[in-house]
């Protein structure tokens, strides 16, 4: 098959590193106090803390909850050490993955990549996204441009059209219902995602 690409690539967002950075550093700082409150309880602590009334007794439930609270931090940040970035959902990747929902719906439902003066900013109408955030899902989330992406669907459109009607219709007019302005665009794209230029591939399928 040719290497056309029409899904959207999952990669996770820079967030990752920095808001697993800021996780792992409040799990610390929580288990640091619930070990220190569990030094004060238990001895020796507790006798440095209690020394002006050496008869005053803990609540021995305390110790347990404090122990549990202790392991129950250790094992939570082992959890979070471990994971893998697909396994954990920041909101920045959960909204990107809910831009993903409307992209894929508004390209493969109602095809808006075959409208050749297709922008981001109309996109983004049709969307209901902010352009700053479609600009950050096609550049950072999933590594593309936007015009290299539409040019993914317009590609394998056509690919499907020369296959399916390249006998009823010439190129530059399966070109243009794919949402090419020109002949140029339209072999430009081809050859970057197929490898040959659209004549190339009529003639094989032609002969084969």
């Amino acid at each position: 098959m040719f290497p056309v690409i029409t899904g959207i690539q999952n990669r996770l967002c820079s967030e990752y590193d920095s808001q697993k950075f800021f996780f792992i550093q409040f799990l610390s700082f929580a288990q640091l106090i619930a070990t220190l409150l569990l030094f004060v309880i238990l001895s020796p602590g507790k006798q440095i803390f209690t020394l002006t009334d050496p008869s005053k007794n803990f609540n021995p439930q305390w110790n347990i909850l404090l122990i549990l609270a202790v392991a129950v931090l250790i094992s939570f940040q082992y959890l979070v050490l471990t994971k893998k970035p697909d396994e954990i959902e920041y909101p920045l990747t959960i909204r990107m993955k809910n831009y993903k929902k409307v992209i894929i719906y508004l390209f493969n439902e109602r095809k808006i990549f075959l409208n050749p003066d297709l922008t981001l900013n109309m996109l983004s109408l049709e969307g209901k996204i902010d352009k700053p955030d479609l600009e950050f899902f096609f550049n950072e989330y999933i590594g593309k441009s936007f015009p290299y992406f539409v040019a993914e669907y317009r590609i394998a459109h056509a690919v499907k059209m020369i296959a399916d009607q390249g006998d009823r219709y010439t190129l530059e007019a399966i070109g243009y219902e794919c949402g090419f302005h020109c002949r140029t665009s339209f072999n430009k794209y081809f050859r970057l995602m197929t490898g040959m230029l659209p004549s190339e591939y009529l003639n094989i399928k032609k002969t084969g």
